[in-house]
């Protein structure tokens, strides 16, 4: 299918085309919650729904931060130092956040007026100020309400843009790159690795990207309420600021509790459904055996422990939800006390303006180490992400023609790769060392680990069938899975393949669907070319013994289907 062919249709509702208001007031969703409700059986499909601004579509921000990181790459090879993702991904995403970052500001503006406003609106009830003035007040209130919501709508929707395109560019960039690199570089990562790049890695990219404009937002909303506190409260504030400071050093403790048993509790959830999956797989044999009070039994032991740990995690969740609620409002009335105390007048209209800013500030120094802890988890998967894209782009197709259709292995040394996995706290802490620890992948060195094969030379030429024979555990997988370079290499081996390839694998995959559509696996339907396709697999035979042909609905565990006819209709 040509780009063109794939490319996303042109539609008349496209977001680049809506108006300058409708934008600024978000009206624009209006005629998609319109289609919702005029949809039969509320359903829509994709043609229903805007267009995504320009920026977001993968091919886009594919290819701008491809642009960006091959610069970074030519820069840091001339300046012998080693590429940065981190920077790469500021240059092309740095604007953007600045956007959000001034936005965001202006809506905590407006926001910190609502407070101040406060004070005119009591003094306007208590007779001080006239009843016009205090309409006045009580409508820049309302006006600075909403204007500070538009402003903080437009700046969250402005970084879950950032974030989509952070995460979908370097998807698309890990993606491509297995592609771009030799079979060797590419033995260093097992397929567990290359997936958790894309489904973890990206996905902490994606989660806190979210928040990451708000991370400079946050220091100017605590500069903004402890100056307006003091010029309103004087030294007092002082007490009630320690008070805040230290509890967010006891919500940081419950919080890391918190965490240590949720680890413990997921280590706990899988023993027990191993415990369960065991029992369920093997029930007739329970059953017939009455081994049924036996295995309730340690279901029961590990759920106990489990639940012990549930209640635990409750007990601190609580602790800290009335560190993170209860301990700030006690520091707001500690403060009035004392300010009272040295005979100050309080009155309603500064009690008013200083809980809502105590409330501004409490909540920002509780998020302050929270958005910490969030950066150096992007850090992290940034890192690995930023490893493997690393490697040299030095794959070269074969463009001769003789060399197409050969498989050649040049003293070829392969093993298996040995995982260990390591605490989510040591990694982070290596990385934040400045080392490259955290991001190594698989040795290529033959001390490292035991060979599975040692020194083969093997070539299969265009149009030979080639059957490697062996005894179980003689390496037949291994040199099936080091030609696909899915194996660790040593540093010597040379595997050439030439041309595109195909794989079948030994155990059949199908779909739940019918045989003919596990063949045309959803391409066009071409009579002539299904027939030829039957006919080469020799399944006519088998075709007709169903009664409904290749209408067949099949599925992986079809017991009336043999592997042999599963591999076929694969």
């Amino acid at each position: 299918m040509s780009p063109k062919e794939n490319a996303l249709p042109v539609r008349d509702n496209n977001f680049e085309r809506v108006g300058f208001l409708w934008r600024t007031f978000f009206i624009y969703v209006l005629g998609v919650f319109r289609q919702v409700y005029n949809s039969p059986g509320d359903l829509l499909n994709s043609k229903d729904l805007p267009l995504p601004p320009a920026r977001l579509l993968p091919e886009k921000s594919v290819a701008n931060l491809s642009r960006i990181w091959d610069e970074e790459r030519v820069r840091a090879s001339k300046s012998g130092k080693e590429a940065s993702l981190v920077r790469a991904l500021i240059r092309y995403v740095g604007a953007d956040i600045g956007v959000t970052v001034a936005l965001s500001w202006c809506g905590i503006a407006f926001n910190m007026c609502i407070a101040l406003f406060t004070t005119g609106i009591v003094r306007a009830m208590d007779g001080t100020y006239s009843p016009a003035t205090g309409y006045f007040i009580a409508f820049l209130t309302y006006l600075c309400l909403h204007i500070g919501c538009l402003f903080l709508q437009h700046a969250m929707q402005n970084q879950a843009c950032v974030s989509m395109m952070m995460s979908g560019a370097l998807n698309g960039m890990i993606f491509r790159k297995p592609a771009k690199i030799t079979s060797s570089e590419r033995s260093k990562y097992t397929e567990g690795q290359l997936v958790n790049l894309s489904m973890v890695d990206c996905q902490t990219v994606l989660e806190v990207g979210l928040f990451l404009g708000f991370f400079l937002i946050v220091p100017l909303q605590v500069v903004l309420s402890v100056v307006f506190l003091y010029l309103l409260l004087g030294p007092p504030l002082l007490l009630g600021l320690g008070i805040l400071i230290f509890n967010v050093f006891l919500v940081e403790r419950e919080g890391n509790q918190v965490k240590v048993l949720q680890m413990e509790k997921n280590v706990l959830a899988d023993k027990r459904n191993t415990v369960l999956n065991e029992s369920l797989q093997g029930v007739r044999t329970v059953k017939l055996l009455s081994w049924e009070r036996f295995i309730g039994s340690r279901v029961a032991k590990l759920r106990a422990v489990e639940l012990k740990n549930l209640h635990s995690a409750a007990f601190h969740r609580a602790v800290q939800a009335f560190f993170s609620f209860g301990l700030p409002t006690l520091a707001t009335v500690a403060t009035f006390i004392v300010y009272e105390y040295l005979g100050n007048d309080l009155d309603a209209g500064t009690v008013f303006t200083c809980v809502g800013l105590f409330e501004y500030l409490g909540m920002s120094l509780i998020i302050l180490p929270n958005l910490i802890n969030e950066l150096r988890r992007m850090h992290v998967s940034v890192t690995r992400i930023q490893g493997f894209l690393r490697e040299t782009d030095n794959y070269q197709p074969s463009l001769s023609s003789a060399d197409c259709g050969v498989v050649r292995v040049t003293r070829g040394s392969f093993f298996w790769q040995e995982e260990t996995e390591e605490p989510e706290e040591k990694v982070a802490g290596v990385v934040a060392a400045g080392t490259e620890a955290a991001v190594k992948t698989r040795s290529t060195e033959p001390s490292a680990q035991p060979l599975t094969l040692r020194n083969i030379n093997f070539e299969a030429k265009k149009g030979e069938l080639v059957a490697v024979v062996g005894t179980v555990g003689s390496g037949k997988t291994t040199l099936g899975q080091a030609i696909l370079g899915l194996v660790s290499s040593t540093n010597d081996s040379k595997v050439f393949v030439g041309g595109r390839t195909a794989f079948v694998a030994q155990t059949a995959f199908v779909m739940n669907d019918s045989i003919r559509e596990n063949i045309i696996f959803g391409g066009e339907m071409n009579e002539a070319w299904y027939k030829r396709c039957i006919s080469a697999c020799q399944l006519e035979p088998d075709l007709d013994v169903f009664m409904a042909g290749d209408e067949t609905q099949v599925c992986d565990r079809a017991p009336s289907l043999s592997q042999l006819q599963l591999l076929d209709a694969q």
